[in-house]
């Protein structure tokens, strides 16, 4: 399993043509493995939480299309990628 850029892009590109129950469980994992990230000496390191907000952000362009099913996940999941942000000191969307 890849960890580079290009395996997160076929990782959105797959998911983009998936049915949108199947996004909208994407979608809540992301918004709690994010609310559940642990940052720091006992956690992750800054790289890999940049690496993961760079996808979220990505899954939020992709789901970012007015489907009913998505519209909430998609404001929640930015809530938690900028309380991340914040948290690290970063420069919140």
């Amino acid at each position: 399993k890849g960890t580079g850029p290009y395996s997160n892009k076929r990782y959105v590109a797959r998911l983009a043509l998936a049915p949108a129950w199947v996004q909208a469980v994407k979608l809540a994992d992301r918004i709690d493995n994010i609310q559940t990230l642990v940052y720091g000496p006992e956690g992750w390191d800054r790289g890999r939480v940049d690496h993961y907000i760079k996808g979220a952000e990505n899954l939020i362009k992709m789901a970012d299309t007015g489907e009913p099913v998505l519209v909430r996940l998609v404001v929640l999941l930015g809530s938690a990628v900028n309380d991340l942000k914040t948290e690290m000191d970063l420069d919140a969307v």
